[in-house]
């Protein structure tokens, strides 16, 4: 991978969040994928990646313009590996019907034991350091649907230091990463989709007590 393959995440940060799928070369979906630099990136080190956005510069090459609310344009159980990065259904509250049947739709799209990973421009005070405000919403966001939520630390260490990369300008990183592995077998896009019915009814159950 190039040193960098995004103007946002340096590639030793971006191997990190895609972790196995990117060392077994698997399916990738970079979500908020402007301009498609890591989409490219992930290419370069033989992974099938793909992306989708709000607005793009360029469709085509495996980029798309799309909802995530609506009918994403992805079939069920195609990916190993979902990085979301941002799209306009994130950008507020995590506690909407249209942010969870977004999140419906991507948990969809993941194979058996799939990854959903997190790296939101906008949370990040530093690079990679989340608000712990925007933290905590994802994490009760994530655990209303089946699967297993992890936060975990990426940190440069040693390795960093040795290669010398901060005397070119390179900054050390420290990163919070969300993530959330669906269950296996997988649920079908029906099933996640029942899944946000049950929690907006328990919601309204709730405001109505």
């Amino acid at each position: 991978m190039s040193a960098t393959v995004s103007g946002q995440i340096p590639s030793r940060l971006l191997q990190s969040l895609v972790g196995p799928a990117a060392n077994s070369k698997g399916a990738i979906l970079d979500v908020g994928c402007g301009d498609g630099n890591v989409v490219r990136g992930l290419r370069d080190i033989g992974c099938t990646a793909q992306g989708i956005d709000d607005t793009l510069p360029r469709a085509g090459d495996g980029l798309v313009q799309g909802s995530l609310s609506g009918n994403v344009p992805f079939v069920v159980h195609a990916f190993d590996a979902i990085l979301v990065r941002g799209m306009k259904v994130y950008s507020g509250p995590l506690t909407g019907p249209e942010v969870f049947t977004a999140t419906a739709n991507l948990l969809s799209c993941l194979k058996p034991s799939g990854r959903l990973v997190l790296f939101e421009p906008q949370g990040f005070t530093t690079p990679g350091s989340i608000d712990a405000g925007r933290l905590n919403a994802w994490r009760e966001h994530l655990s209303q649907f089946p699967g297993r939520c992890d936060i975990s630390q990426f940190a440069d260490g040693l390795g960093f230091l040795l290669s010398l990369k901060w005397l070119m300008g390179e900054k050390k990183i420290a990163a919070t990463i969300v993530s959330m592995t669906v269950p296996s077998p997988a649920l079908s896009r029906l099933e996640w989709h029942r899944v946000v019915r049950d929690i907006l009814l328990g919601k309204k159950k709730r405001g109505a007590a």
